[in-house]
C-alpha cells in the first residue's frame, strides 16, 4: 500500500450548489432568448450602382431633390424640395401645375380613406386630419406667386417667367406634412408611418395638365418618370423602407432614377431581412424577423418568375415593407406595401407580394393611365400572379386559383354601363371595382391564353414591355404587341371583354 496521503474532497454546501445551478439555468435561459428573439435593426448593406440603362433613361427627366425631417411625435414631415423642370409640352407656359395629394386628407369630406366603405377600417379612432403647410415657394431666387385651384387643396399653380418649349426652371418648396392617424396609404397605424405619392410632383402634362380629383377608388395618380434624391432625417430607432436606392447612411440618401413616384414607409419596430436577386438588393422591414424573412424570400422568388417572363428588373433596390393597410398590398416605384394581415398568412402573403411586385413591370417600369385606362396594369398583375402560381406551386394550384379567384367575376351582374375598360370614377366602391377591373380582367387575359396559348401571350406581354420602358402604353400598345406576337388582330376579342356590358351567367 503507499504511504501517499490522500486528500478528503470538498462538499459544496446545498444552498450554493442550488444557486449556482439557478445561474447556469439563467444563463441557459439567456442564450435561447438571444438565439431566438428578433435581430436588433442594423442599417442595411448598399446596392450597386444603377446600370448604364438607367442612367441612360434618366436623362433629361423632371428631377426632385429633398432634405426631409421626420418628426414622430408631431406625425410631421418638414422637408425642403428643390424641383428642377423642364417645359416639354410644346407649348409656352406661365405656370406649372403640382400634385399635392396630401391636401386631400385634411378633411373627411375629402378623404378617400374617410368613405362608408373604409372609415373604420382606416381611421380606427376617429377621423384624424393630414395635409401640407406650405411656407414658402420660389422660383429661381425669387418668392413666386402660388395658389390652390381645387377645393381639396391637390393642385397646386405656381407661377413662373415666361417658359418656351425646352425651357427649364428651377422651384423650391419649403412646407410641412402632417401625418394624419390613418391605417391607408397616408397615415401613422401601429408606430408605421405610410407616406405613398405625397411629397408633391409635378403634374403630368397630356396635352393639358392632368389634374384629377384623388378619387377614393383604385389608384387615381397617373406619372411620367423623374429622378429623385431625397435625404431623409430620422429619431434614432426609426428605419425607412423606400421608392430609391440607399446610397449613403450617414446622411441616409435615397436615390431613385426614372421612378413614376417616390413613397416612404418609416418605423421603429422594422427589423429586415436582405437578399440579392439578379443584381437586384431586396429588403424586407416587418416586425418580426420571421416575417421580414417571409417577405424577402417571396419577393425575390416573384422578382425571378418575372425577370425571366418580361425581363429584368432595372432599378439596382426593391423593397418590401409590412403596414396596417385596408388592401392586401399597394405599389410604388421600387416600393411594395404588403397589408399586415396578408404579410402573417403564409397562403396570402405569396400571392400579395406577387400582385405588387408585377406592379414593378406594369404601371412603374412601363406607365399607364390609372384614371382612364386601370385595367391595363391590375388585370396584367392578376394574370401575371397565375403565372406566379403556376410557376412556383404548379398546376393543380394554378387552377384551383383561376376557379375561385377569376372564374366567379364572371357570374356576377354588376350594374349596367360599368366594364372592364371603364375610368376609375365610374366605380361605385372597391368591391366593384375590383370584381370587374382586376377579376374580370384577369378573365380576359385568361381567354387570350387559351385562344393564342401561354407561349405567346407571355411573350405579347414581353414585347409591351421592351416597347416602353420608362415610358407610357395603353390599349393599343397592347393590341400592337398581341398582334405582332400571334400574326392576328386581336382587337375583338378584347372589345368585347373591355367594352361590353357583361350580364351575369356570360
Amino acid at each position: 500500500m503507499s504511504n501517499t496521503r490522500v486528500k478528503q474532497g470538498f462538499r459544496v454546501p446545498l444552498r450554493i450548489r442550488n444557486l449556482g445551478l439557478a445561474l447556469l439555468a439563467l444563463i441557459a435561459a439567456a442564450v435561447i432568448w438571444l438565439a431566438t428573439r428578433d435581430p436588433v435593426l442594423t442599417t442595411p448593406a448598399l446596392p450597386a450602382a444603377a446600370s448604364a440603362e438607367l442612367r441612360q433613361a434618366s436623362e433629361a427627366l423632371t428631377s426632385y431633390d429633398v432634405r426631409a425631417s421626420f418628426q414622430p411625435d408631431r406625425r410631421a414631415l418638414t422637408a425642403r424640395e428643390r424641383v428642377a423642370y423642364t417645359n416639354n409640352t410644346g407649348r409656352a407656359l406661365e405656370a406649372v401645375r403640382l400634385r399635392s395629394y396630401a391636401n386631400a386628407f385634411a378633411s373627411a369630406q375629402t378623404s378617400p380613406a374617410a368613405t362608408t366603405e373604409l372609415y373604420e377600417l382606416c381611421y380606427k379612432k376617429g377621423f384624424s386630419p393630414g395635409g401640407i403647410t406650405v411656407v414658402s415657394v420660389q422660383v429661381g431666387n425669387t418668392s413666386a406667386e402660388w395658389s390652390y385651384e381645387d377645393e381639396a387643396g391637390t393642385v397646386m399653380k405656381v407661377v413662373t417667367p415666361a417658359l418656351a418649349p425646352g425651357e427649364s426652371v428651377v422651384i423650391t418648396l419649403t412646407y410641412t406634412i402632417l401625418i394624419p392617424e390613418c391605417a391607408y396609404r397616408f397615415g401613422i397605424s401601429g408606430n408605421v408611418a405610410v407616406l405613398h405619392n405625397m411629397l408633391p410632383t409635378v403634374a403630368m402634362w397630356d396635352g393639358d395638365w392632368r389634374l384629377e380629383p384623388y378619387y377614393p377608388i383604385g389608384d387615381p395618380f397617373v406619372s411620367e418618370c423623374a429622378n429623385w434624391r431625397v435625404e431623409l432625417t430620422m429619431p434614432d430607432g426609426w428605419s425607412a423602407a423606400a421608392s430609391g436606392a440607399m446610397v449613403s447612411v450617414s446622411p441616409l440618401v435615397y436615390e431613385a432614377l426614372a421612378v413614376r413616384d417616390f413613397s416612404l414607409i418609416l418605423s421603429n419596430r422594422y427589423v429586415f431581412s436582405q437578399t440579392v436577386v439578379n443584381g437586384t438588393t431586396v429588403t424586407a422591414y416587418a416586425k418580426t424577423s420571421g416575417e421580414a424573412r417571409a417577405l424577402a424570400r417571396d419577393a425575390a422568388s416573384a422578382l425571378k418568375v418575372f425577370n425571366g417572363l418580361y425581363g429584368d428588373y432595372p432599378w439596382p433596390s426593391y423593397d418590401v415593407a409590412a403596414a396596417d393597410i385596408p388592401f392586401g398590398g399597394m405599389e410604388s416605384s421600387g416600393l411594395s406595401v404588403i397589408s399586415a394581415s396578408s404579410a402573417a398568412d403564409s397562403s396570402a402573403r405569396p400571392l400579395a407580394v406577387a400582385h405588387e411586385t408585377a406592379h414593378q413591370w406594369f404601371h412603374a417600369l412601363v406607365g399607364n393611365d390609372e384614371l382612364r385606362e386601370p385595367w391595363l396594369d391590375e388585370a396584367l398583375c392578376v394574370y401575371a400572379v397565375t403565372q406566379f402560381i403556376q410557376d412556383t406551386q404548379g398546376e393543380a394550384a394554378f387552377a384551383d386559383y383561376v376557379a375561385t379567384e377569376i372564374e366567379p367575376s364572371m357570374r356576377l351582374t354588376i350594374p349596367r354601363g360599368v366594364t372592364i375598360g371603364s375610368p376609375v370614377e365610374l366605380f361605385a366602391s372597391w368591391n366593384e371595382y375590383r370584381t370587374i377591373v382586376y377579376q374580370r380582367g384577369a378573365s380576359m387575359m385568361l381567354g387570350l391564353r387559351e385562344a393564342m396559348g401561354g407561349a405567346k401571350l407571355n411573350e405579347a406581354l414581353a414585347l409591351y414591355v421592351k416597347d416602353a420602358p420608362f415610358g407610357m402604353a395603353d390599349r393599343s400598345s397592347l393590341m400592337d404587341a398581341l398582334s405582332r406576337a400571334t400574326g392576328s388582330d386581336w382587337e375583338g376579342f378584347m372589345v368585347d371583354y373591355l367594352d361590353t356590358y357583361i350580364l351575369g351567367g356570360w
